[in-house]
Protein backbone atom coordinates (compact mmCIF):
# COMPACT_ATOMS: atom_id res chain seq x y z
CA UNK A 1 0.00 0.00 0.00
CA UNK A 2 1.29 3.48 -0.83
CA UNK A 3 2.63 5.71 1.87
CA UNK A 4 0.65 8.56 0.35
CA UNK A 5 -2.27 7.41 2.52
CA UNK A 6 -0.49 8.59 5.65
CA UNK A 7 -2.18 11.74 6.99
CA UNK A 8 -5.48 11.07 5.22
CA UNK A 9 -8.73 11.04 7.13
CA UNK A 10 -10.55 7.73 6.73
CA UNK A 11 -13.62 5.92 8.08
CA UNK A 12 -13.37 2.15 8.64
CA UNK A 13 -16.47 -0.03 9.11
CA UNK A 14 -15.62 -3.20 11.08
CA UNK A 15 -19.15 -4.53 11.42
CA UNK A 16 -21.76 -4.18 14.17
CA UNK A 17 -19.60 -5.81 16.87
CA UNK A 18 -16.33 -3.90 16.50
CA UNK A 19 -18.02 -0.74 15.29
CA UNK A 20 -16.90 2.04 13.00
CA UNK A 21 -13.56 3.84 13.43
CA UNK A 22 -12.47 7.21 12.13
CA UNK A 23 -9.18 9.06 12.26
CA UNK A 24 -5.97 10.01 10.44
CA UNK A 25 -3.76 7.31 8.96
CA UNK A 26 -0.45 7.17 10.83
CA UNK A 27 1.03 3.92 9.46
CA UNK A 28 0.32 1.21 6.85
CA UNK A 29 2.07 -2.16 7.26
CA UNK A 30 1.70 -4.27 4.11
CA UNK A 31 3.55 -7.24 5.53
CA UNK A 32 1.41 -7.39 8.68
CA UNK A 33 -1.81 -6.44 6.86
CA UNK A 34 -2.59 -3.63 9.36
CA UNK A 35 -3.44 0.04 9.25
CA UNK A 36 -2.97 2.44 12.17
CA UNK A 37 -4.88 5.67 12.83
CA UNK A 38 -4.43 8.50 15.31
CA UNK A 39 -7.00 10.93 16.73
CA UNK A 40 -9.36 8.00 16.44
CA UNK A 41 -13.04 7.74 17.27
CA UNK A 42 -15.13 4.62 17.72
CA UNK A 43 -18.82 5.03 16.91
CA UNK A 44 -18.42 8.78 17.23
CA UNK A 45 -16.80 8.59 20.70
CA UNK A 46 -13.16 9.78 20.95
CA UNK A 47 -10.81 6.97 21.84
CA UNK A 48 -8.61 7.12 24.93
CA UNK A 49 -5.90 5.17 23.05
CA UNK A 50 -3.52 7.50 21.13
CA UNK A 51 -3.15 5.04 18.21
CA UNK A 52 -5.47 2.30 16.99
CA UNK A 53 -4.22 -0.56 14.79
CA UNK A 54 -6.81 -2.48 12.74
CA UNK A 55 -6.37 -5.75 10.89
CA UNK A 56 -7.40 -5.97 7.30
CA UNK A 57 -9.46 -9.13 7.94
CA UNK A 58 -11.77 -7.18 10.27
CA UNK A 59 -12.47 -4.37 7.79
CA UNK A 60 -15.86 -4.54 6.11
CA UNK A 61 -15.74 -1.18 4.39
CA UNK A 62 -13.28 1.72 4.12
CA UNK A 63 -13.93 5.29 3.06
CA UNK A 64 -11.46 8.08 2.49
CA UNK A 65 -12.98 11.24 3.89
CA UNK A 66 -10.09 13.50 2.90
CA UNK A 67 -6.57 13.02 1.65
CA UNK A 68 -3.59 14.69 3.24
CA UNK A 69 -2.98 16.78 0.08
CA UNK A 70 -6.52 18.09 0.12
CA UNK A 71 -6.34 18.82 3.85
CA UNK A 72 -3.18 20.85 3.48
CA UNK A 73 -4.18 22.61 0.26
CA UNK A 74 -7.82 23.57 0.65
CA UNK A 75 -8.84 22.84 4.29
CA UNK A 76 -12.12 21.61 2.85
CA UNK A 77 -15.04 21.22 5.24
CA UNK A 78 -17.04 18.55 3.46
CA UNK A 79 -15.73 14.97 3.67
CA UNK A 80 -14.91 13.21 0.40
CA UNK A 81 -15.17 9.54 -0.51
CA UNK A 82 -11.99 7.85 -1.69
CA UNK A 83 -13.90 6.40 -4.65
CA UNK A 84 -14.55 9.93 -5.92
CA UNK A 85 -11.02 11.12 -5.35
CA UNK A 86 -8.25 10.36 -7.81
CA UNK A 87 -5.44 11.55 -5.58
CA UNK A 88 -4.96 8.22 -3.89
CA UNK A 89 -3.27 5.39 -5.72
CA UNK A 90 -3.36 2.85 -2.92
CA UNK A 91 -5.62 -0.14 -2.87
CA UNK A 92 -7.05 -1.92 0.16
CA UNK A 93 -7.65 -5.59 0.68
CA UNK A 94 -11.18 -5.67 2.18
CA UNK A 95 -13.32 -8.81 2.05
CA UNK A 96 -16.39 -8.34 -0.15
CA UNK A 97 -19.79 -8.22 1.59
CA UNK A 98 -22.83 -10.06 0.36
CA UNK A 99 -26.06 -8.18 -0.12
CA UNK A 100 -28.65 -9.37 2.37
CA UNK A 101 -31.39 -9.46 -0.27
CA UNK A 102 -29.87 -11.07 -3.34
CA UNK A 103 -26.56 -12.46 -2.04
CA UNK A 104 -24.47 -10.36 -4.47
CA UNK A 105 -21.07 -9.05 -3.46
CA UNK A 106 -20.78 -5.41 -2.48
CA UNK A 107 -17.40 -3.83 -2.01
CA UNK A 108 -18.78 -0.66 -0.38
CA UNK A 109 -17.10 2.71 -0.84
CA UNK A 110 -13.45 3.54 -1.32
CA UNK A 111 -10.80 1.87 -3.47
CA UNK A 112 -10.92 -1.89 -3.15
CA UNK A 113 -8.68 -4.54 -4.69
CA UNK A 114 -9.44 -8.19 -3.73
CA UNK A 115 -6.02 -9.34 -5.06
CA UNK A 116 -4.04 -7.07 -2.79
CA UNK A 117 -2.67 -8.88 0.27
CA UNK A 118 -2.77 -5.80 2.42
CA UNK A 119 -4.62 -5.39 5.71
CA UNK A 120 -4.51 -9.02 6.85
CA UNK A 121 -3.71 -8.38 10.50
CA UNK A 122 -4.93 -6.16 13.30
CA UNK A 123 -3.66 -5.75 16.81
CA UNK A 124 -7.09 -6.57 18.28
CA UNK A 125 -8.77 -9.27 16.23
CA UNK A 126 -12.48 -9.99 16.39
CA UNK A 127 -11.97 -13.27 18.30
CA UNK A 128 -9.77 -11.55 20.89
CA UNK A 129 -12.26 -8.71 21.24
CA UNK A 130 -15.13 -11.14 21.80
CA UNK A 131 -13.06 -13.11 24.30
CA UNK A 132 -12.33 -9.96 26.32
CA UNK A 133 -16.00 -9.06 26.38
CA UNK A 134 -17.31 -12.40 27.72
CA UNK A 135 -17.21 -11.30 31.35
CA UNK A 136 -18.32 -7.73 30.67
CA UNK A 137 -21.98 -6.93 30.33
CA UNK A 138 -22.40 -4.21 27.71
CA UNK A 139 -24.29 -1.14 28.73
CA UNK A 140 -27.72 -0.48 27.35
CA UNK A 141 -26.56 2.60 25.43
CA UNK A 142 -23.62 0.67 23.92
CA UNK A 143 -25.90 -2.09 22.66
CA UNK A 144 -28.17 0.50 21.15
CA UNK A 145 -25.28 2.21 19.40
CA UNK A 146 -23.84 -1.10 18.12
CA UNK A 147 -27.15 -2.15 16.62
CA UNK A 148 -27.62 1.16 14.91
CA UNK A 149 -26.06 1.79 11.50
CA UNK A 150 -24.01 5.00 11.71
CA UNK A 151 -24.89 7.78 9.34
CA UNK A 152 -22.27 9.20 7.08
CA UNK A 153 -22.66 12.72 8.36
CA UNK A 154 -22.09 11.53 11.95
CA UNK A 155 -18.36 11.27 11.35
CA UNK A 156 -16.38 14.22 10.23
CA UNK A 157 -12.76 15.14 10.00
CA UNK A 158 -10.87 16.21 13.14
CA UNK A 159 -12.18 19.40 14.66
CA UNK A 160 -8.87 21.22 14.56
CA UNK A 161 -8.80 21.04 10.79
CA UNK A 162 -12.28 22.33 10.12
CA UNK A 163 -13.03 24.78 12.99
CA UNK A 164 -14.95 27.80 11.80
CA UNK A 165 -13.84 31.19 13.08
CA UNK A 166 -16.45 32.55 15.50
CA UNK A 167 -17.99 35.88 14.49
CA UNK A 168 -18.27 37.78 17.79
CA UNK A 169 -19.77 40.96 16.32
CA UNK A 170 -22.52 39.11 14.46
CA UNK A 171 -23.56 37.09 17.52
CA UNK A 172 -23.36 40.13 19.81
CA UNK A 173 -25.88 41.87 17.57
CA UNK A 174 -28.32 39.00 18.23
CA UNK A 175 -28.04 39.48 22.02
CA UNK A 176 -31.11 41.27 23.42
CA UNK A 177 -29.53 43.19 26.27
CA UNK A 178 -32.73 45.07 27.17
CA UNK A 179 -34.73 41.88 27.75
CA UNK A 180 -32.01 40.40 29.95
CA UNK A 181 -31.70 43.60 32.01
CA UNK A 182 -35.48 43.71 32.54
CA UNK A 183 -35.46 40.08 33.71
CA UNK A 184 -32.66 40.80 36.20
CA UNK A 185 -34.41 43.92 37.45
CA UNK A 186 -37.72 42.11 37.95
CA UNK A 187 -36.04 39.27 39.86
CA UNK A 188 -34.72 41.81 42.39
CA UNK A 189 -38.10 43.45 43.07
CA UNK A 190 -40.14 42.54 46.18
CA UNK A 191 -42.65 39.72 45.87
CA UNK A 192 -45.62 42.07 46.25
CA UNK A 193 -44.48 44.34 43.39
CA UNK A 194 -43.64 41.35 41.18
CA UNK A 195 -47.04 39.77 41.86
CA UNK A 196 -48.89 43.00 41.10
CA UNK A 197 -47.02 43.47 37.81
CA UNK A 198 -47.61 39.88 36.75
CA UNK A 199 -51.33 40.22 37.45
CA UNK A 200 -51.58 43.30 35.26
CA UNK A 201 -49.64 41.69 32.43
CA UNK A 202 -51.33 38.28 32.43
CA UNK A 203 -55.04 37.53 32.04
CA UNK A 204 -56.88 36.63 35.21
CA UNK A 205 -57.31 32.94 36.01
CA UNK A 206 -60.33 31.67 37.89
CA UNK A 207 -60.89 28.69 40.15
CA UNK A 208 -63.75 26.26 39.61
CA UNK A 209 -65.79 28.00 42.34
CA UNK A 210 -65.25 31.56 41.10
CA UNK A 211 -67.53 33.55 38.85
CA UNK A 212 -66.01 34.33 35.45
CA UNK A 213 -68.72 36.90 34.66
CA UNK A 214 -67.58 40.32 35.92
CA UNK A 215 -69.81 41.84 38.58
CA UNK A 216 -70.10 45.27 40.10
CA UNK A 217 -67.85 46.60 42.85
CA UNK A 218 -68.10 44.70 46.14
CA UNK A 219 -69.48 46.62 49.12
CA UNK A 220 -67.46 45.47 52.10
CA UNK A 221 -69.41 47.56 54.62
CA UNK A 222 -72.77 45.76 54.50
CA UNK A 223 -73.56 46.31 58.20
CA UNK A 224 -74.02 49.88 59.37
CA UNK A 225 -74.84 50.97 62.91
CA UNK A 226 -75.75 54.42 64.14
CA UNK A 227 -72.91 56.27 65.77
CA UNK A 228 -74.54 56.33 69.23
CA UNK A 229 -74.81 52.52 69.23
CA UNK A 230 -71.49 51.74 67.56
CA UNK A 231 -68.57 50.44 69.54
CA UNK A 232 -65.03 51.81 69.17
CA UNK A 233 -63.78 48.65 67.45
CA UNK A 234 -64.49 47.08 64.09
CA UNK A 235 -63.92 43.55 62.91
CA UNK A 236 -63.54 41.99 59.46
CA UNK A 237 -64.38 38.50 58.21
CA UNK A 238 -62.12 36.27 56.13
CA UNK A 239 -63.84 37.68 53.02
CA UNK A 240 -63.09 41.26 54.08
CA UNK A 241 -66.63 42.21 55.18
CA UNK A 242 -66.69 44.80 57.97
CA UNK A 243 -68.60 43.87 61.15
CA UNK A 244 -68.84 46.78 63.64
CA UNK A 245 -69.03 46.23 67.39
CA UNK A 246 -72.17 47.40 69.21
CA UNK A 247 -73.00 48.64 72.67
CA UNK A 248 -74.63 46.55 75.40
CA UNK A 249 -77.75 48.71 75.10
CA UNK A 250 -78.22 47.96 71.37
CA UNK A 251 -77.61 44.26 71.92
CA UNK A 252 -80.30 44.17 74.64
CA UNK A 253 -82.76 45.97 72.33
CA UNK A 254 -82.11 43.49 69.46
CA UNK A 255 -82.64 40.41 71.66
CA UNK A 256 -85.75 41.92 73.28
CA UNK A 257 -87.19 42.67 69.85
CA UNK A 258 -86.36 39.14 68.67
CA UNK A 259 -88.20 37.65 71.66
CA UNK A 260 -91.34 39.54 70.63
CA UNK A 261 -91.11 37.92 67.19
CA UNK A 262 -90.94 34.42 68.65
CA UNK A 263 -87.25 33.91 69.45
CA UNK A 264 -87.85 32.55 72.94
CA UNK A 265 -85.15 31.81 75.50
CA UNK A 266 -85.43 28.09 74.76
CA UNK A 267 -84.90 28.65 71.04
CA UNK A 268 -81.85 30.85 71.59
CA UNK A 269 -80.43 28.40 74.14
CA UNK A 270 -80.67 25.55 71.65
CA UNK A 271 -79.16 27.60 68.79
CA UNK A 272 -76.22 29.02 70.72
CA UNK A 273 -75.57 25.77 72.62
CA UNK A 274 -75.55 23.78 69.41
CA UNK A 275 -73.13 26.26 67.76
CA UNK A 276 -70.78 26.15 70.76
CA UNK A 277 -70.82 22.34 70.69
CA UNK A 278 -70.03 22.26 66.99
CA UNK A 279 -67.13 24.66 67.51
CA UNK A 280 -65.80 22.62 70.46
CA UNK A 281 -65.96 19.40 68.43
CA UNK A 282 -63.88 20.92 65.67
CA UNK A 283 -61.37 22.43 68.09
CA UNK A 284 -60.89 19.08 69.85
CA UNK A 285 -60.02 17.20 66.66
CA UNK A 286 -63.37 16.50 65.00
CA UNK A 287 -63.85 13.18 63.23
CA UNK A 288 -60.25 12.12 63.79
CA UNK A 289 -60.74 12.07 67.56
CA UNK A 290 -64.34 10.86 67.57
CA UNK A 291 -63.56 7.65 65.74
CA UNK A 292 -64.67 4.22 67.06
CA UNK A 293 -61.07 3.06 66.69
CA UNK A 294 -59.91 5.83 69.08
CA UNK A 295 -62.25 4.97 71.95
CA UNK A 296 -59.40 5.37 74.45
CA UNK A 297 -58.67 8.94 73.27
CA UNK A 298 -62.02 10.62 73.76
CA UNK A 299 -61.82 14.41 74.22
CA UNK A 300 -62.33 15.67 77.78
CA UNK A 301 -64.36 18.86 78.31
CA UNK A 302 -65.39 20.77 81.44
CA UNK A 303 -68.34 23.19 81.23
CA UNK A 304 -68.54 26.01 83.79
CA UNK A 305 -72.19 27.10 84.05
CA UNK A 306 -73.91 29.80 86.06
CA UNK A 307 -77.56 30.34 86.96
CA UNK A 308 -78.37 32.60 83.99
CA UNK A 309 -79.01 32.47 80.21
CA UNK A 310 -75.33 31.84 79.35
CA UNK A 311 -75.25 29.02 81.90
CA UNK A 312 -78.24 27.35 80.25
CA UNK A 313 -76.51 27.67 76.89
CA UNK A 314 -73.36 26.09 78.31
CA UNK A 315 -75.27 23.09 79.75
CA UNK A 316 -77.06 22.72 76.40
CA UNK A 317 -73.62 22.59 74.76
CA UNK A 318 -72.56 19.92 77.27
CA UNK A 319 -75.55 17.76 76.30
CA UNK A 320 -74.65 17.91 72.60
CA UNK A 321 -71.02 17.06 73.34
CA UNK A 322 -72.00 14.14 75.56
CA UNK A 323 -74.26 12.82 72.79
CA UNK A 324 -71.15 12.74 70.57
CA UNK A 325 -69.28 10.53 73.06
CA UNK A 326 -67.21 13.34 74.58
CA UNK A 327 -66.33 12.99 78.26
CA UNK A 328 -68.10 16.02 79.77
CA UNK A 329 -68.19 17.33 83.33
CA UNK A 330 -70.53 20.22 84.21
CA UNK A 331 -69.65 22.53 87.10
CA UNK A 332 -72.76 24.29 88.47
CA UNK A 333 -72.51 26.04 91.87
CA UNK A 334 -75.35 25.08 94.21
CA UNK A 335 -74.93 27.86 96.78
CA UNK A 336 -77.79 29.95 95.36
CA UNK A 337 -81.10 29.77 93.53
CA UNK A 338 -81.11 28.18 90.06
CA UNK A 339 -83.30 29.46 87.24
CA UNK A 340 -85.94 27.22 85.71
CA UNK A 341 -84.32 27.29 82.24
CA UNK A 342 -81.03 26.11 83.76
CA UNK A 343 -82.78 23.25 85.62
CA UNK A 344 -84.45 22.11 82.40
CA UNK A 345 -81.13 21.95 80.54
CA UNK A 346 -79.48 20.24 83.50
CA UNK A 347 -82.18 17.55 83.56
CA UNK A 348 -81.67 16.86 79.84
CA UNK A 349 -77.90 16.71 80.33
CA UNK A 350 -78.19 14.15 83.15
CA UNK A 351 -80.13 11.89 80.78
CA UNK A 352 -76.90 11.51 78.75
CA UNK A 353 -75.18 9.97 81.83
CA UNK A 354 -72.91 12.99 81.99
CA UNK A 355 -71.21 14.02 85.22
CA UNK A 356 -72.18 17.09 87.25
CA UNK A 357 -70.28 18.63 90.19
CA UNK A 358 -70.99 21.62 92.44
CA UNK A 359 -67.65 22.16 94.19
CA UNK A 360 -64.22 23.11 92.88
CA UNK A 361 -62.50 20.27 94.70
CA UNK A 362 -64.69 17.78 92.82
CA UNK A 363 -63.42 18.89 89.42
CA UNK A 364 -61.29 16.33 87.53
CA UNK A 365 -57.64 16.16 88.49
CA UNK A 366 -56.53 14.71 85.15
CA UNK A 367 -55.79 17.12 82.27
CA UNK A 368 -58.65 18.55 80.23
CA UNK A 369 -58.51 19.65 76.61
CA UNK A 370 -61.21 22.34 76.51
CA UNK A 371 -62.96 24.38 79.19
CA UNK A 372 -66.22 26.04 78.14
CA UNK A 373 -66.79 29.15 80.24
CA UNK A 374 -70.53 29.86 80.54
CA UNK A 375 -70.14 31.24 84.04
CA UNK A 376 -69.13 34.88 83.48
CA UNK A 377 -71.64 37.41 82.18
CA UNK A 378 -72.25 41.13 82.37
CA UNK A 379 -74.26 40.88 85.59
CA UNK A 380 -72.04 38.28 87.27
CA UNK A 381 -70.26 40.58 89.73
CA UNK A 382 -71.86 38.70 92.59
CA UNK A 383 -70.48 35.42 91.23
CA UNK A 384 -66.94 36.83 91.21
CA UNK A 385 -67.28 37.73 94.89
CA UNK A 386 -68.01 34.13 95.91
CA UNK A 387 -65.27 32.47 98.04
CA UNK A 388 -64.91 29.56 95.63
CA UNK A 389 -64.38 31.76 92.56
CA UNK A 390 -60.60 32.39 93.03
CA UNK A 391 -60.04 28.65 93.49
CA UNK A 392 -61.96 27.97 90.28
CA UNK A 393 -59.82 30.53 88.41
CA UNK A 394 -56.64 28.89 89.73
CA UNK A 395 -57.88 25.44 88.69
CA UNK A 396 -58.63 26.66 85.15
CA UNK A 397 -55.32 28.48 84.69
CA UNK A 398 -53.30 25.55 86.07
CA UNK A 399 -55.06 22.96 83.91
CA UNK A 400 -53.45 24.47 80.78
CA UNK A 401 -56.64 23.68 78.85
CA UNK A 402 -57.89 25.96 76.07
CA UNK A 403 -60.89 28.02 77.16
CA UNK A 404 -63.93 28.79 74.98
CA UNK A 405 -66.17 31.54 76.40
CA UNK A 406 -69.85 31.74 75.41
CA UNK A 407 -71.05 35.34 75.05
CA UNK A 408 -68.48 36.80 77.46
CA UNK A 409 -68.77 40.28 79.03
CA UNK A 410 -66.98 43.23 77.45
CA UNK A 411 -64.36 43.32 80.17
CA UNK A 412 -63.53 39.67 79.69
CA UNK A 413 -62.88 37.18 82.47
CA UNK A 414 -60.26 36.37 85.07
CA UNK A 415 -59.96 32.97 83.39
CA UNK A 416 -57.46 32.98 80.52
CA UNK A 417 -59.57 32.74 77.35
CA UNK A 418 -58.44 31.62 73.91
CA UNK A 419 -61.75 31.79 71.98
CA UNK A 420 -64.96 33.76 72.48
CA UNK A 421 -68.29 33.03 70.79
CA UNK A 422 -70.54 36.08 70.29
CA UNK A 423 -74.14 35.76 69.04
CA UNK A 424 -75.70 38.11 66.42
CA UNK A 425 -73.26 41.07 66.62
CA UNK A 426 -70.08 41.37 68.72
CA UNK A 427 -69.56 43.66 71.68
CA UNK A 428 -66.46 45.78 72.16
CA UNK A 429 -64.63 42.86 73.73
CA UNK A 430 -61.36 43.26 75.61
CA UNK A 431 -58.14 41.76 74.33
CA UNK A 432 -58.17 39.04 77.00
CA UNK A 433 -61.22 37.51 75.27
CA UNK A 434 -58.93 35.87 72.71
CA UNK A 435 -60.02 35.18 69.14
CA UNK A 436 -63.58 36.31 68.38
CA UNK A 437 -66.07 34.08 66.55
CA UNK A 438 -69.51 35.22 65.43
CA UNK A 439 -72.51 32.90 65.78
CA UNK A 440 -75.58 33.08 63.54
CA UNK A 441 -78.71 32.93 65.71
CA UNK A 442 -81.08 33.24 62.75
CA UNK A 443 -82.44 36.75 63.34
CA UNK A 444 -84.22 38.09 60.21
CA UNK A 445 -83.08 41.34 58.65
CA UNK A 446 -86.23 43.15 59.85
CA UNK A 447 -85.26 42.72 63.52
CA UNK A 448 -82.00 44.57 62.89
CA UNK A 449 -83.67 47.24 60.76
CA UNK A 450 -86.31 47.90 63.45
CA UNK A 451 -83.44 48.76 65.77
CA UNK A 452 -81.68 51.12 63.34
CA UNK A 453 -79.12 48.64 61.96
CA UNK A 454 -78.55 48.25 58.22
CA UNK A 455 -77.82 44.53 58.02
CA UNK A 456 -76.74 42.00 55.42
CA UNK A 457 -75.63 38.56 56.59
CA UNK A 458 -71.80 38.22 56.72
CA UNK A 459 -71.88 34.43 57.21
CA UNK A 460 -71.97 33.26 53.60
CA UNK A 461 -72.09 29.45 53.61
CA UNK A 462 -71.27 29.06 57.32
CA UNK A 463 -73.01 29.53 60.66
CA UNK A 464 -69.86 30.36 62.67
CA UNK A 465 -67.20 32.69 61.23
CA UNK A 466 -63.98 34.09 62.71
CA UNK A 467 -63.59 37.85 63.18
CA UNK A 468 -60.34 39.76 62.96
CA UNK A 469 -59.64 43.17 64.42
CA UNK A 470 -59.83 45.83 61.72
CA UNK A 471 -56.74 47.93 62.28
Amino acid sequence: MSTSWIGSTISIDCGPILGTYQGQVSAVAGDKQTISIIKGCRNGIPSAVPEITIRGSDIKDLKILQTCEELEATKAREPRRSGNSGSSSATLTIPPRKNQHNGSSDSGGGSYNPKDETFRKRTYSGSEYRQSQKNVTPKKNDRRQNNRTPREDTFSAPVDGFMEEFDFEKNLALFDKQAVFEEIENSQKPDVVRTAQSQTQRPAKYRHDENVIPSGPVCYRQIDVKSEFRGPREYVTDLGLVVPSITKMLKSKIFTSAERFGFTAQRLTETIGRSAAEMALQLSGGKNRLNPKNDHQRPRVVVLAGSHAQGAQGINCARHLSNHSVEVVVFLPTDGPILHCVLEELHLFEMTRGKKVGKVQDLPSHPQEIIINALDQEESEETRRQPWYPSLVDWCNQSKANVLAIDPPESGSSIDTKWSLSPALPLNLAQNCGNIYLCDVGFPKKIFEDNGVKYNSPYGGKFIIPLHLNK
